[in-house]
């Protein structure tokens, strides 16, 4: 009996100080505007899931019917500070005060590496950081992506032979091992890429590991919780970093070309004249987890705005034989030329962004976002998708119009790619490959959707953004004669 009465005391002083935790650490965020939650412990989380719809639409909601651009959530005792306004973006974006979260999601699972905590994506300090970018940035620009130009056209051509037309295809299946070889290529200089194609599917699984991961996360560090799902993505995550490994260890220093982008890679991890072998997988596995999945699903997501627009289809189609006629080979400045094609993906980027958010941490000394102090070690949500559907900067903007771009958007209100000095190092290889893939599928054939199918598909967030379902396209050569 006494027993009994002891556990239930320790058990009402636990809930009492972490009640009271609770209480100190909100009322910390007091001068921001906080929605109303009606769960005590889990806040705002409960709201989402009660809400039973994309978090991105339920924060729009919250700003647009508050009027305020700057809001705290809070889920327990974590405190997460959303920011929807230009300029405060802008700000948040280009300050070297404001670094990348320590803790990251993809830095490791389960104890083992990923990305690790100092690539190009994870590393949370500036100067390591910016060393890095400066070595790399030059194979990302235009010179750099004109030498790379017929490698990602050559896959592309690839994709096109490959499309069987006497059955329906699911898209995103189809783009997934192509859009991994541009990177493979691109990155690697890896020419034969028979061995490589194996593990696409494996980076995918792993995917799909830090997504339950992330929906999870009271649960999954319980040693009992997702045992088969653990021991399937690590064992692919070792699998993969192996590959990479023989991969970097098979090459022959001597020969390698220094200016390639793998050249570069190999010099940025050398330490008295030692490879750091662990820190260049961690480079690696980074490029191709942040250039395939993006890539792959934004292609998906414009094949279903195709589907749902048949006059965009039309203007898309006429500006490939206009400007590619009966060309046999095409050169860079002929994929300048679709103008209409690069803003129907500037939109599609706009109405289904990949990444919801980016994150920064105000670190120890706290930070102050214009008028606003936000405390010491708050991460700070960038919120991507929201900014791109305000009406504060778009005209109408839920609603899918390539013709808005025929005027430039307010600064730091399209940002899908994140923006200032640490935004995506791949943004315009990604927007090459996805022009070029595009562009030459439409070229070649006459596509086609389930109707049916095309109104049930809705998107789900997985760490990225993504189709809900399946899209299915039917192809049909056309007759170029």
């Amino acid at each position: 009996m006494i027993t009994i009465v002891a556990i239930a005391i320790l058990f009402l002083l636990c809930a009492a100080l972490t009640v009271t935790y609770i209480a100190v650490v909100r009322k910390r965020y007091s001068q921001f505007y906080c929605p109303k939650y009606s769960n005590l412990f889990l806040a705002h989380a409960y709201e989402l899931v009660k809400f039973k719809r994309p978090s991105s639409e339920t924060f729009l909601a919250w700003s647009q019917e508050s009027g305020y651009d700057i809001f705290v959530l809070f889920s327990s005792w974590r405190v997460h500070l959303h920011v929807i306004d230009t300029k405060k973006i802008k700000v948040a974006l280009c300050s070297s005060s404001l670094l990348k979260p320590k803790k990251n999601l993809l830095s490791e699972f389960c104890g083992v590496n990923l990305l690790g905590l100092k690539s190009l994506f994870t590393e949370p300090g500036s100067s390591i950081w910016s060393s890095k970018r400066k070595e790399f940035d030059p194979y990302f620009h235009t010179s750099g992506l004109q030498k790379g130009f017929k490698q990602i056209l050559g896959i592309a051509s690839e994709l096109v032979e490959s499309i069987n037309c006497d059955a329906g295809t699911n898209i995103t299946v189809l783009m997934q091992q192509h859009v991994s070889f541009v990177i493979a290529a691109f990155i690697m200089n890896m020419e034969d890429r028979t061995e490589f194609s194996l593990y696409t599917h494996k980076m995918a699984n792993i995917f799909a590991g830090l997504s339950t991961r992330m929906r999870h996360k009271n649960t999954f560090w319980m040693p009992w919780a997702f045992t088969e799902l653990k021991k399937e993505v690590l064992n692919d995550l070792h699998n993969v970093r192996t590959f990479f490994r023989n991969y970097v260890l098979s090459l022959n220093f001597d020969e390698l070309d220094l200016r390639s982008c793998i050249g570069s890679l190999i010099k940025t991890n050398m330490e008295e004249d030692n490879l750091m072998i662990d820190l260049l997988v961690n480079e690696l596995v980074m490029f191709f987890f942040a250039g395939i999945d993006t890539s792959i699903h934004t292609i998906s997501f414009a094949f279903y705005e195709l589907s749902r627009n048949e006059e965009v289809l039309s203007e898309i189609e006429k500006e490939i034989k206009s400007v590619f006629g009966d060309k046999q080979y095409l050169d860079y400045s002929d994929f300048n030329e679709l103008k209409y094609l690069d803003n129907f993906i500037k939109e599609v980027l706009r109405y289904h962004p990949i990444v919801s958010s980016v994150a920064r941490e105000t670190g120890s000394l706290g930070f102050t976002l214009c008028d606003k102090y936000i405390p010491r070690n708050t991460t700070v949500h960038i919120n991507i998708e929201c900014v791109q559907k305000s009406e504060k900067f778009w005209t109408d903007p839920l609603t899918f119009s390539v013709e808005r771009w025929n005027e430039p958007p307010a600064p730091f209100s399209f940002i899908p790619f994140s923006g200032g000095t640490r935004s995506c190092i791949g943004k315009k290889l990604a927007l090459l490959e996805i022009k070029i893939f595009i562009s030459s599928i439409l070229r070649k054939y006459t596509i086609d959707f389930d109707k049916t199918d095309v109104s049930e598909i809705s998107t789900k967030n997985v760490i990225t953004n993504r189709l809900a379902k399946d899209l299915i396209v039917h192809f049909k050569k056309q007759n170029l004669e």
